[in-house]
């Protein structure tokens, strides 16, 4: 979302996406209709590749100074990385924490509730150095 769309959403409470809408649904939004209903809308990631590669390599750097770190502590020298390894996390697309989907459920005020949720992408990896 870019800075304009943030500032219009927080001014309106809602955006209007053409890409995503037909002209008659665009049509029906801007004269504030009725009978234009969305539930259930998500949105997710269109390249979540792009942000497993980026979990990937900070997991990576982050075994590698964990590992430097035992060796210092242990008065060794860091050898080679003989193997690796990784998990990731599965894509289950965005979801609502609970305390908000019970805010969410008790607010009689709002017509139409939005809420916050969240989405996370991660990657463990494990290695075994040779220690000198």
């Amino acid at each position: 979302m870019t800075d304009e769309q943030r500032f219009f959403f927080d001014l309106r409470g809602w955006i209007l996406l053409p890409a995503v809408l037909s002209q008659r649904e665009i049509d029906a939004a801007r004269a504030g209709s009725d009978a234009l209903a969305f539930r259930n809308i998500a949105f997710t990631y269109a390249d979540p590749e792009r942000h497993r590669e980026a979990a990937r390599r900070d997991a990576v750097d982050r075994l590698h100074r964990t590992a430097r770190q035992l060796a210092e502590a242990s008065d060794r020298e860091l050898g080679p990385l003989l193997e690796i390894s990784e998990e990731v996390s599965p894509d289950y697309g965005p979801y609502q924490s609970l305390s908000a989907g019970a805010a969410m459920l008790r607010s009689e005020a709002a017509d139409t509730p939005i809420s916050v949720g969240s989405d996370v992408i991660s990657v463990t990896v494990s290695g075994v150095f040779a220690l000198r």
